[in-house]
């Protein structure tokens, strides 16, 4: 199941998709360049009569499909960040970063990051012309409890929410214990890429 929503923050549009994980079956989407792209396109129609502005986000994040591959990634989803902005100096992001109602900031682990040509005219003139995908790795502890994820920009915008947790939607098998203080190196590789290849259509070097 796929969940649209755009939320305007301070001039700067973030365009949330919470699919949580793909069956292959009815409404199965992959949030691809095309999907995204897509996205990007509704919502500089939305936004245009309010154009130019300094920049959009729009994030998805999935988690493992089942119990099994949820435990081959040792807890861990993925979380895409797709950012346009009209000042190329901007980016590349400084960093990405959950914070909880309770616990200190806690920074993404990046593990891809893709260029973007932009072939919309529109949504050029809305947004800007500099589209980067990123890929972070991000623990559910954090996703399934309450608080923010924010971005820094290299210049002009620290903070910048990109969407507020938890979701609407729950992961669709039980978890006992979402754990603290995850650890990456227990992550397997083998199973992550074909996590990005069904979920999000990449895969890493």
């Amino acid at each position: 199941m796929v969940f649209f929503c755009l939320n305007l923050y301070f001039s700067s549009v973030s365009l949330a998709m919470e699919h949580i994980s793909q069956s292959k079956g009815k409404g199965y989407v992959v949030p691809d360049d095309d999907i995204v792209s897509s996205r990007f396109i509704d919502a500089a129609n939305a936004y245009y009569t309010q154009s130019p502005l300094p920049r959009g986000v729009m994030y998805d994040f999935a988690f493992g499909k089942d119990l099994h591959e949820y435990s081959k990634l040792n807890g861990f989803g993925v979380i895409l960040i797709s950012v346009i902005t009209q000042d190329p100096a901007e980016l590349p992001l400084k960093k990405a970063y959950f914070l909880g109602k309770t616990n200190a900031p806690t920074q993404l682990i990046g593990i891809a990051h893709i260029n973007r040509d932009i072939d919309s005219e529109l949504v050029k003139k809305v947004f800007g012309e500099t589209r980067i995908d990123y890929y972070f790795l991000i623990h559910s502890s954090s996703v399934f409890s309450e608080g923010v994820v924010l971005i820094d920009f290299n210049k002009n915008r620290a903070a910048f929410t990109v969407g507020k947790f938890p979701p609407g939607n729950a992961l669709p098998y039980k978890v006992n214990a979402f754990g603290r203080n995850p650890d990456t190196e227990n992550i397997d590789k083998a199973a992550l890429n074909i996590f990005l290849k069904r979920e999000f259509g990449v895969k890493l070097n």
